[in-house]
């Protein structure tokens, strides 16, 4: 990888910090999260290969940094720049893999780079570059026709939210607000603007923002049932390789063996009861989430993710349940409905954790972001359900965090008990 001038690293590197120190003096968890790693210079040499033109202050962002990894953390307690994410690297090396081997839209090429808690992405846009700074492009991702340039580069976007800080303009919720929630950034677009122009000269994004003239134009599709896209098989083998080595890569931790105790199946029964399988597939966990709920009566998903929940690895409230992954990709989700409390076998299992949920007789099961309308229903008995949530495989996670054999299984029964309690805590590799 190309040298970076001293002068710039540093400067960027400065940025980063302040960055880091105004999140952690509002009281973020995100800057727990914003280290040093060499992941993103690794990363940022596998995207040299695809031929892509890399800015210098780009690369410097990534020099001693991997972007942040917020793992559990809600979406907007992982927003670091101006209600955006800052993405690991080799989120961006399988993203440009995708968009290259797909050629899914008219955007191919563009580096993805960050990601926004609203419908926003802002990317790199090569055929912007002048004078060696390439601009950082807002739109909708595959279905936006236009883009806005949001700030003309990476050093402008820095420079523009440690200004923003320092003229103290932005302000994170300290607790939830209507619809809004807690954690999540506010500022005056026009405030804004009167402080990173000079910045941004030829930024456009904001002065239309603030004019209310955004065009965002979609590409007309149609999705398919279940409102999934499947990604081509071979475009698959490309990324991930076979699917008999999926899972033996060299970066793949496996958990270790533990004792067989019993025939039983990981998250299995060990006694005979009634029992109906509700659901059997794959839910897009985004956000590192999927959820049951009662499709008369159920309400928001929960948002008060404390230190507790997340250890928990569940939150409930009167018609949902929601479940935390470890992975924010596809995962298998098994959901089986019980006469009575299921004995399981606890050595099997990496965590497993009781909580209720209460329903007028149908439940919906859906990944965080998918379309409820046309999410899974399942008939249940009305009233209370006491739940058992099952996770497996949890020490299979490879590196990047992407693939792994993690599978969670939601056992239901009829039951006045509420409260969450944790019978099986999973305490990392073991």
């Amino acid at each position: 990888m190309a040298d970076i001038r001293r002068e710039l690293l540093e400067e960027v590197e400065d940025c980063v910090r302040r960055v880091k120190v105004f999140q952690e003096a509002q009281g973020r968890r995100i800057h727990k999260h914003i280290k040093r790693s060499r992941k993103g210079r690794e990363g940022l040499l596998e995207l040299e290969q695809f031929g892509l033109p890399i800015p210098e202050d780009f690369r410097a962002l990534y020099h001693n940094h991997n972007g942040t990894e917020p793992g559990l953390m809600p979406m907007w307690e992982a927003t670091v720049f101006f209600e955006f994410e800052w993405y690991p690297a080799q989120t961006l090396v399988t993203g440009n893999k995708i968009m290259r081997l797909e050629k899914l839209n008219p955007l191919v090429g563009r580096l993805n780079v960050f990601n926004a808690t609203s419908a926003l992405s802002l990317q790199l846009d090569p055929g912007g570059e002048q004078d060696g700074a390439m601009p950082l492009v807002m739109t909708l991702g595959s279905l936006s026709r236009n883009h806005y340039v949001g700030f003309d580069s990476t050093l402008a976007m820095l420079r523009s939210v440690c200004a923003a800080q320092d003229a103290g303009i932005l302000r994170y919720r300290t607790e939830r607000e209507g619809r809004k929630e807690a954690g999540e950034i506010e500022y005056d677009p026009k405030e804004l603007w009167d402080v990173i122009r000079p910045f941004n000269p030829r930024a456009d994004y904001w002065p239309n923002l603030i004019s209310g003239t955004l065009d965002w134009n979609k590409i007309e599709y149609e999705l398919p049932a279940g409102g999934v896209i499947k990604m081509d098989p071979e475009v698959s083998r490309l990324i991930f390789g076979k699917p008999e080595d999926y899972y033996t890569k060299p970066d793949t931790r496996k958990r270790k063996a533990r004792p067989s105790g019993s025939e039983v199946a990981p998250g299995g029964l060990s006694g005979a009861r009634e029992m109906t399988v509700l659901f059997d597939a794959e839910l897009f966990a985004d956000y590192h989430q999927f959820y049951l709920t009662d499709t008369d009566g159920g309400g928001d998903l929960p948002t008060d993710w404390t230190e507790d929940a997340l250890r928990d690895r569940i939150a409930c409230a009167d018609g949902v349940l929601v479940v935390t992954t470890a992975r924010n990709m596809t995962v298998p989700v098994r959901v089986e409905l019980h006469d009575a409390e299921p004995r399981i076998d606890m050595a099997a299992a990496d965590h497993v954790v009781l909580g209720s949920l209460r329903t007028e007789g149908e439940l919906a099961i859906a990944g965080c972001t998918d379309y409820l309308p046309d999410a899974a229903r399942a008939k249940v008995p009305p009233g209370n359900l006491r739940a058992m949530v099952v996770f497996t495989g949890l020490g299979t996670l490879s590196e990047d965090g992407l693939e792994g054999e993690d599978r969670y299984t939601v056992h239901l029964w009829p039951s006045e008990e509420t409260g969450v309690t944790v019978l099986h805590q999973w305490d990392g590799d073991s």
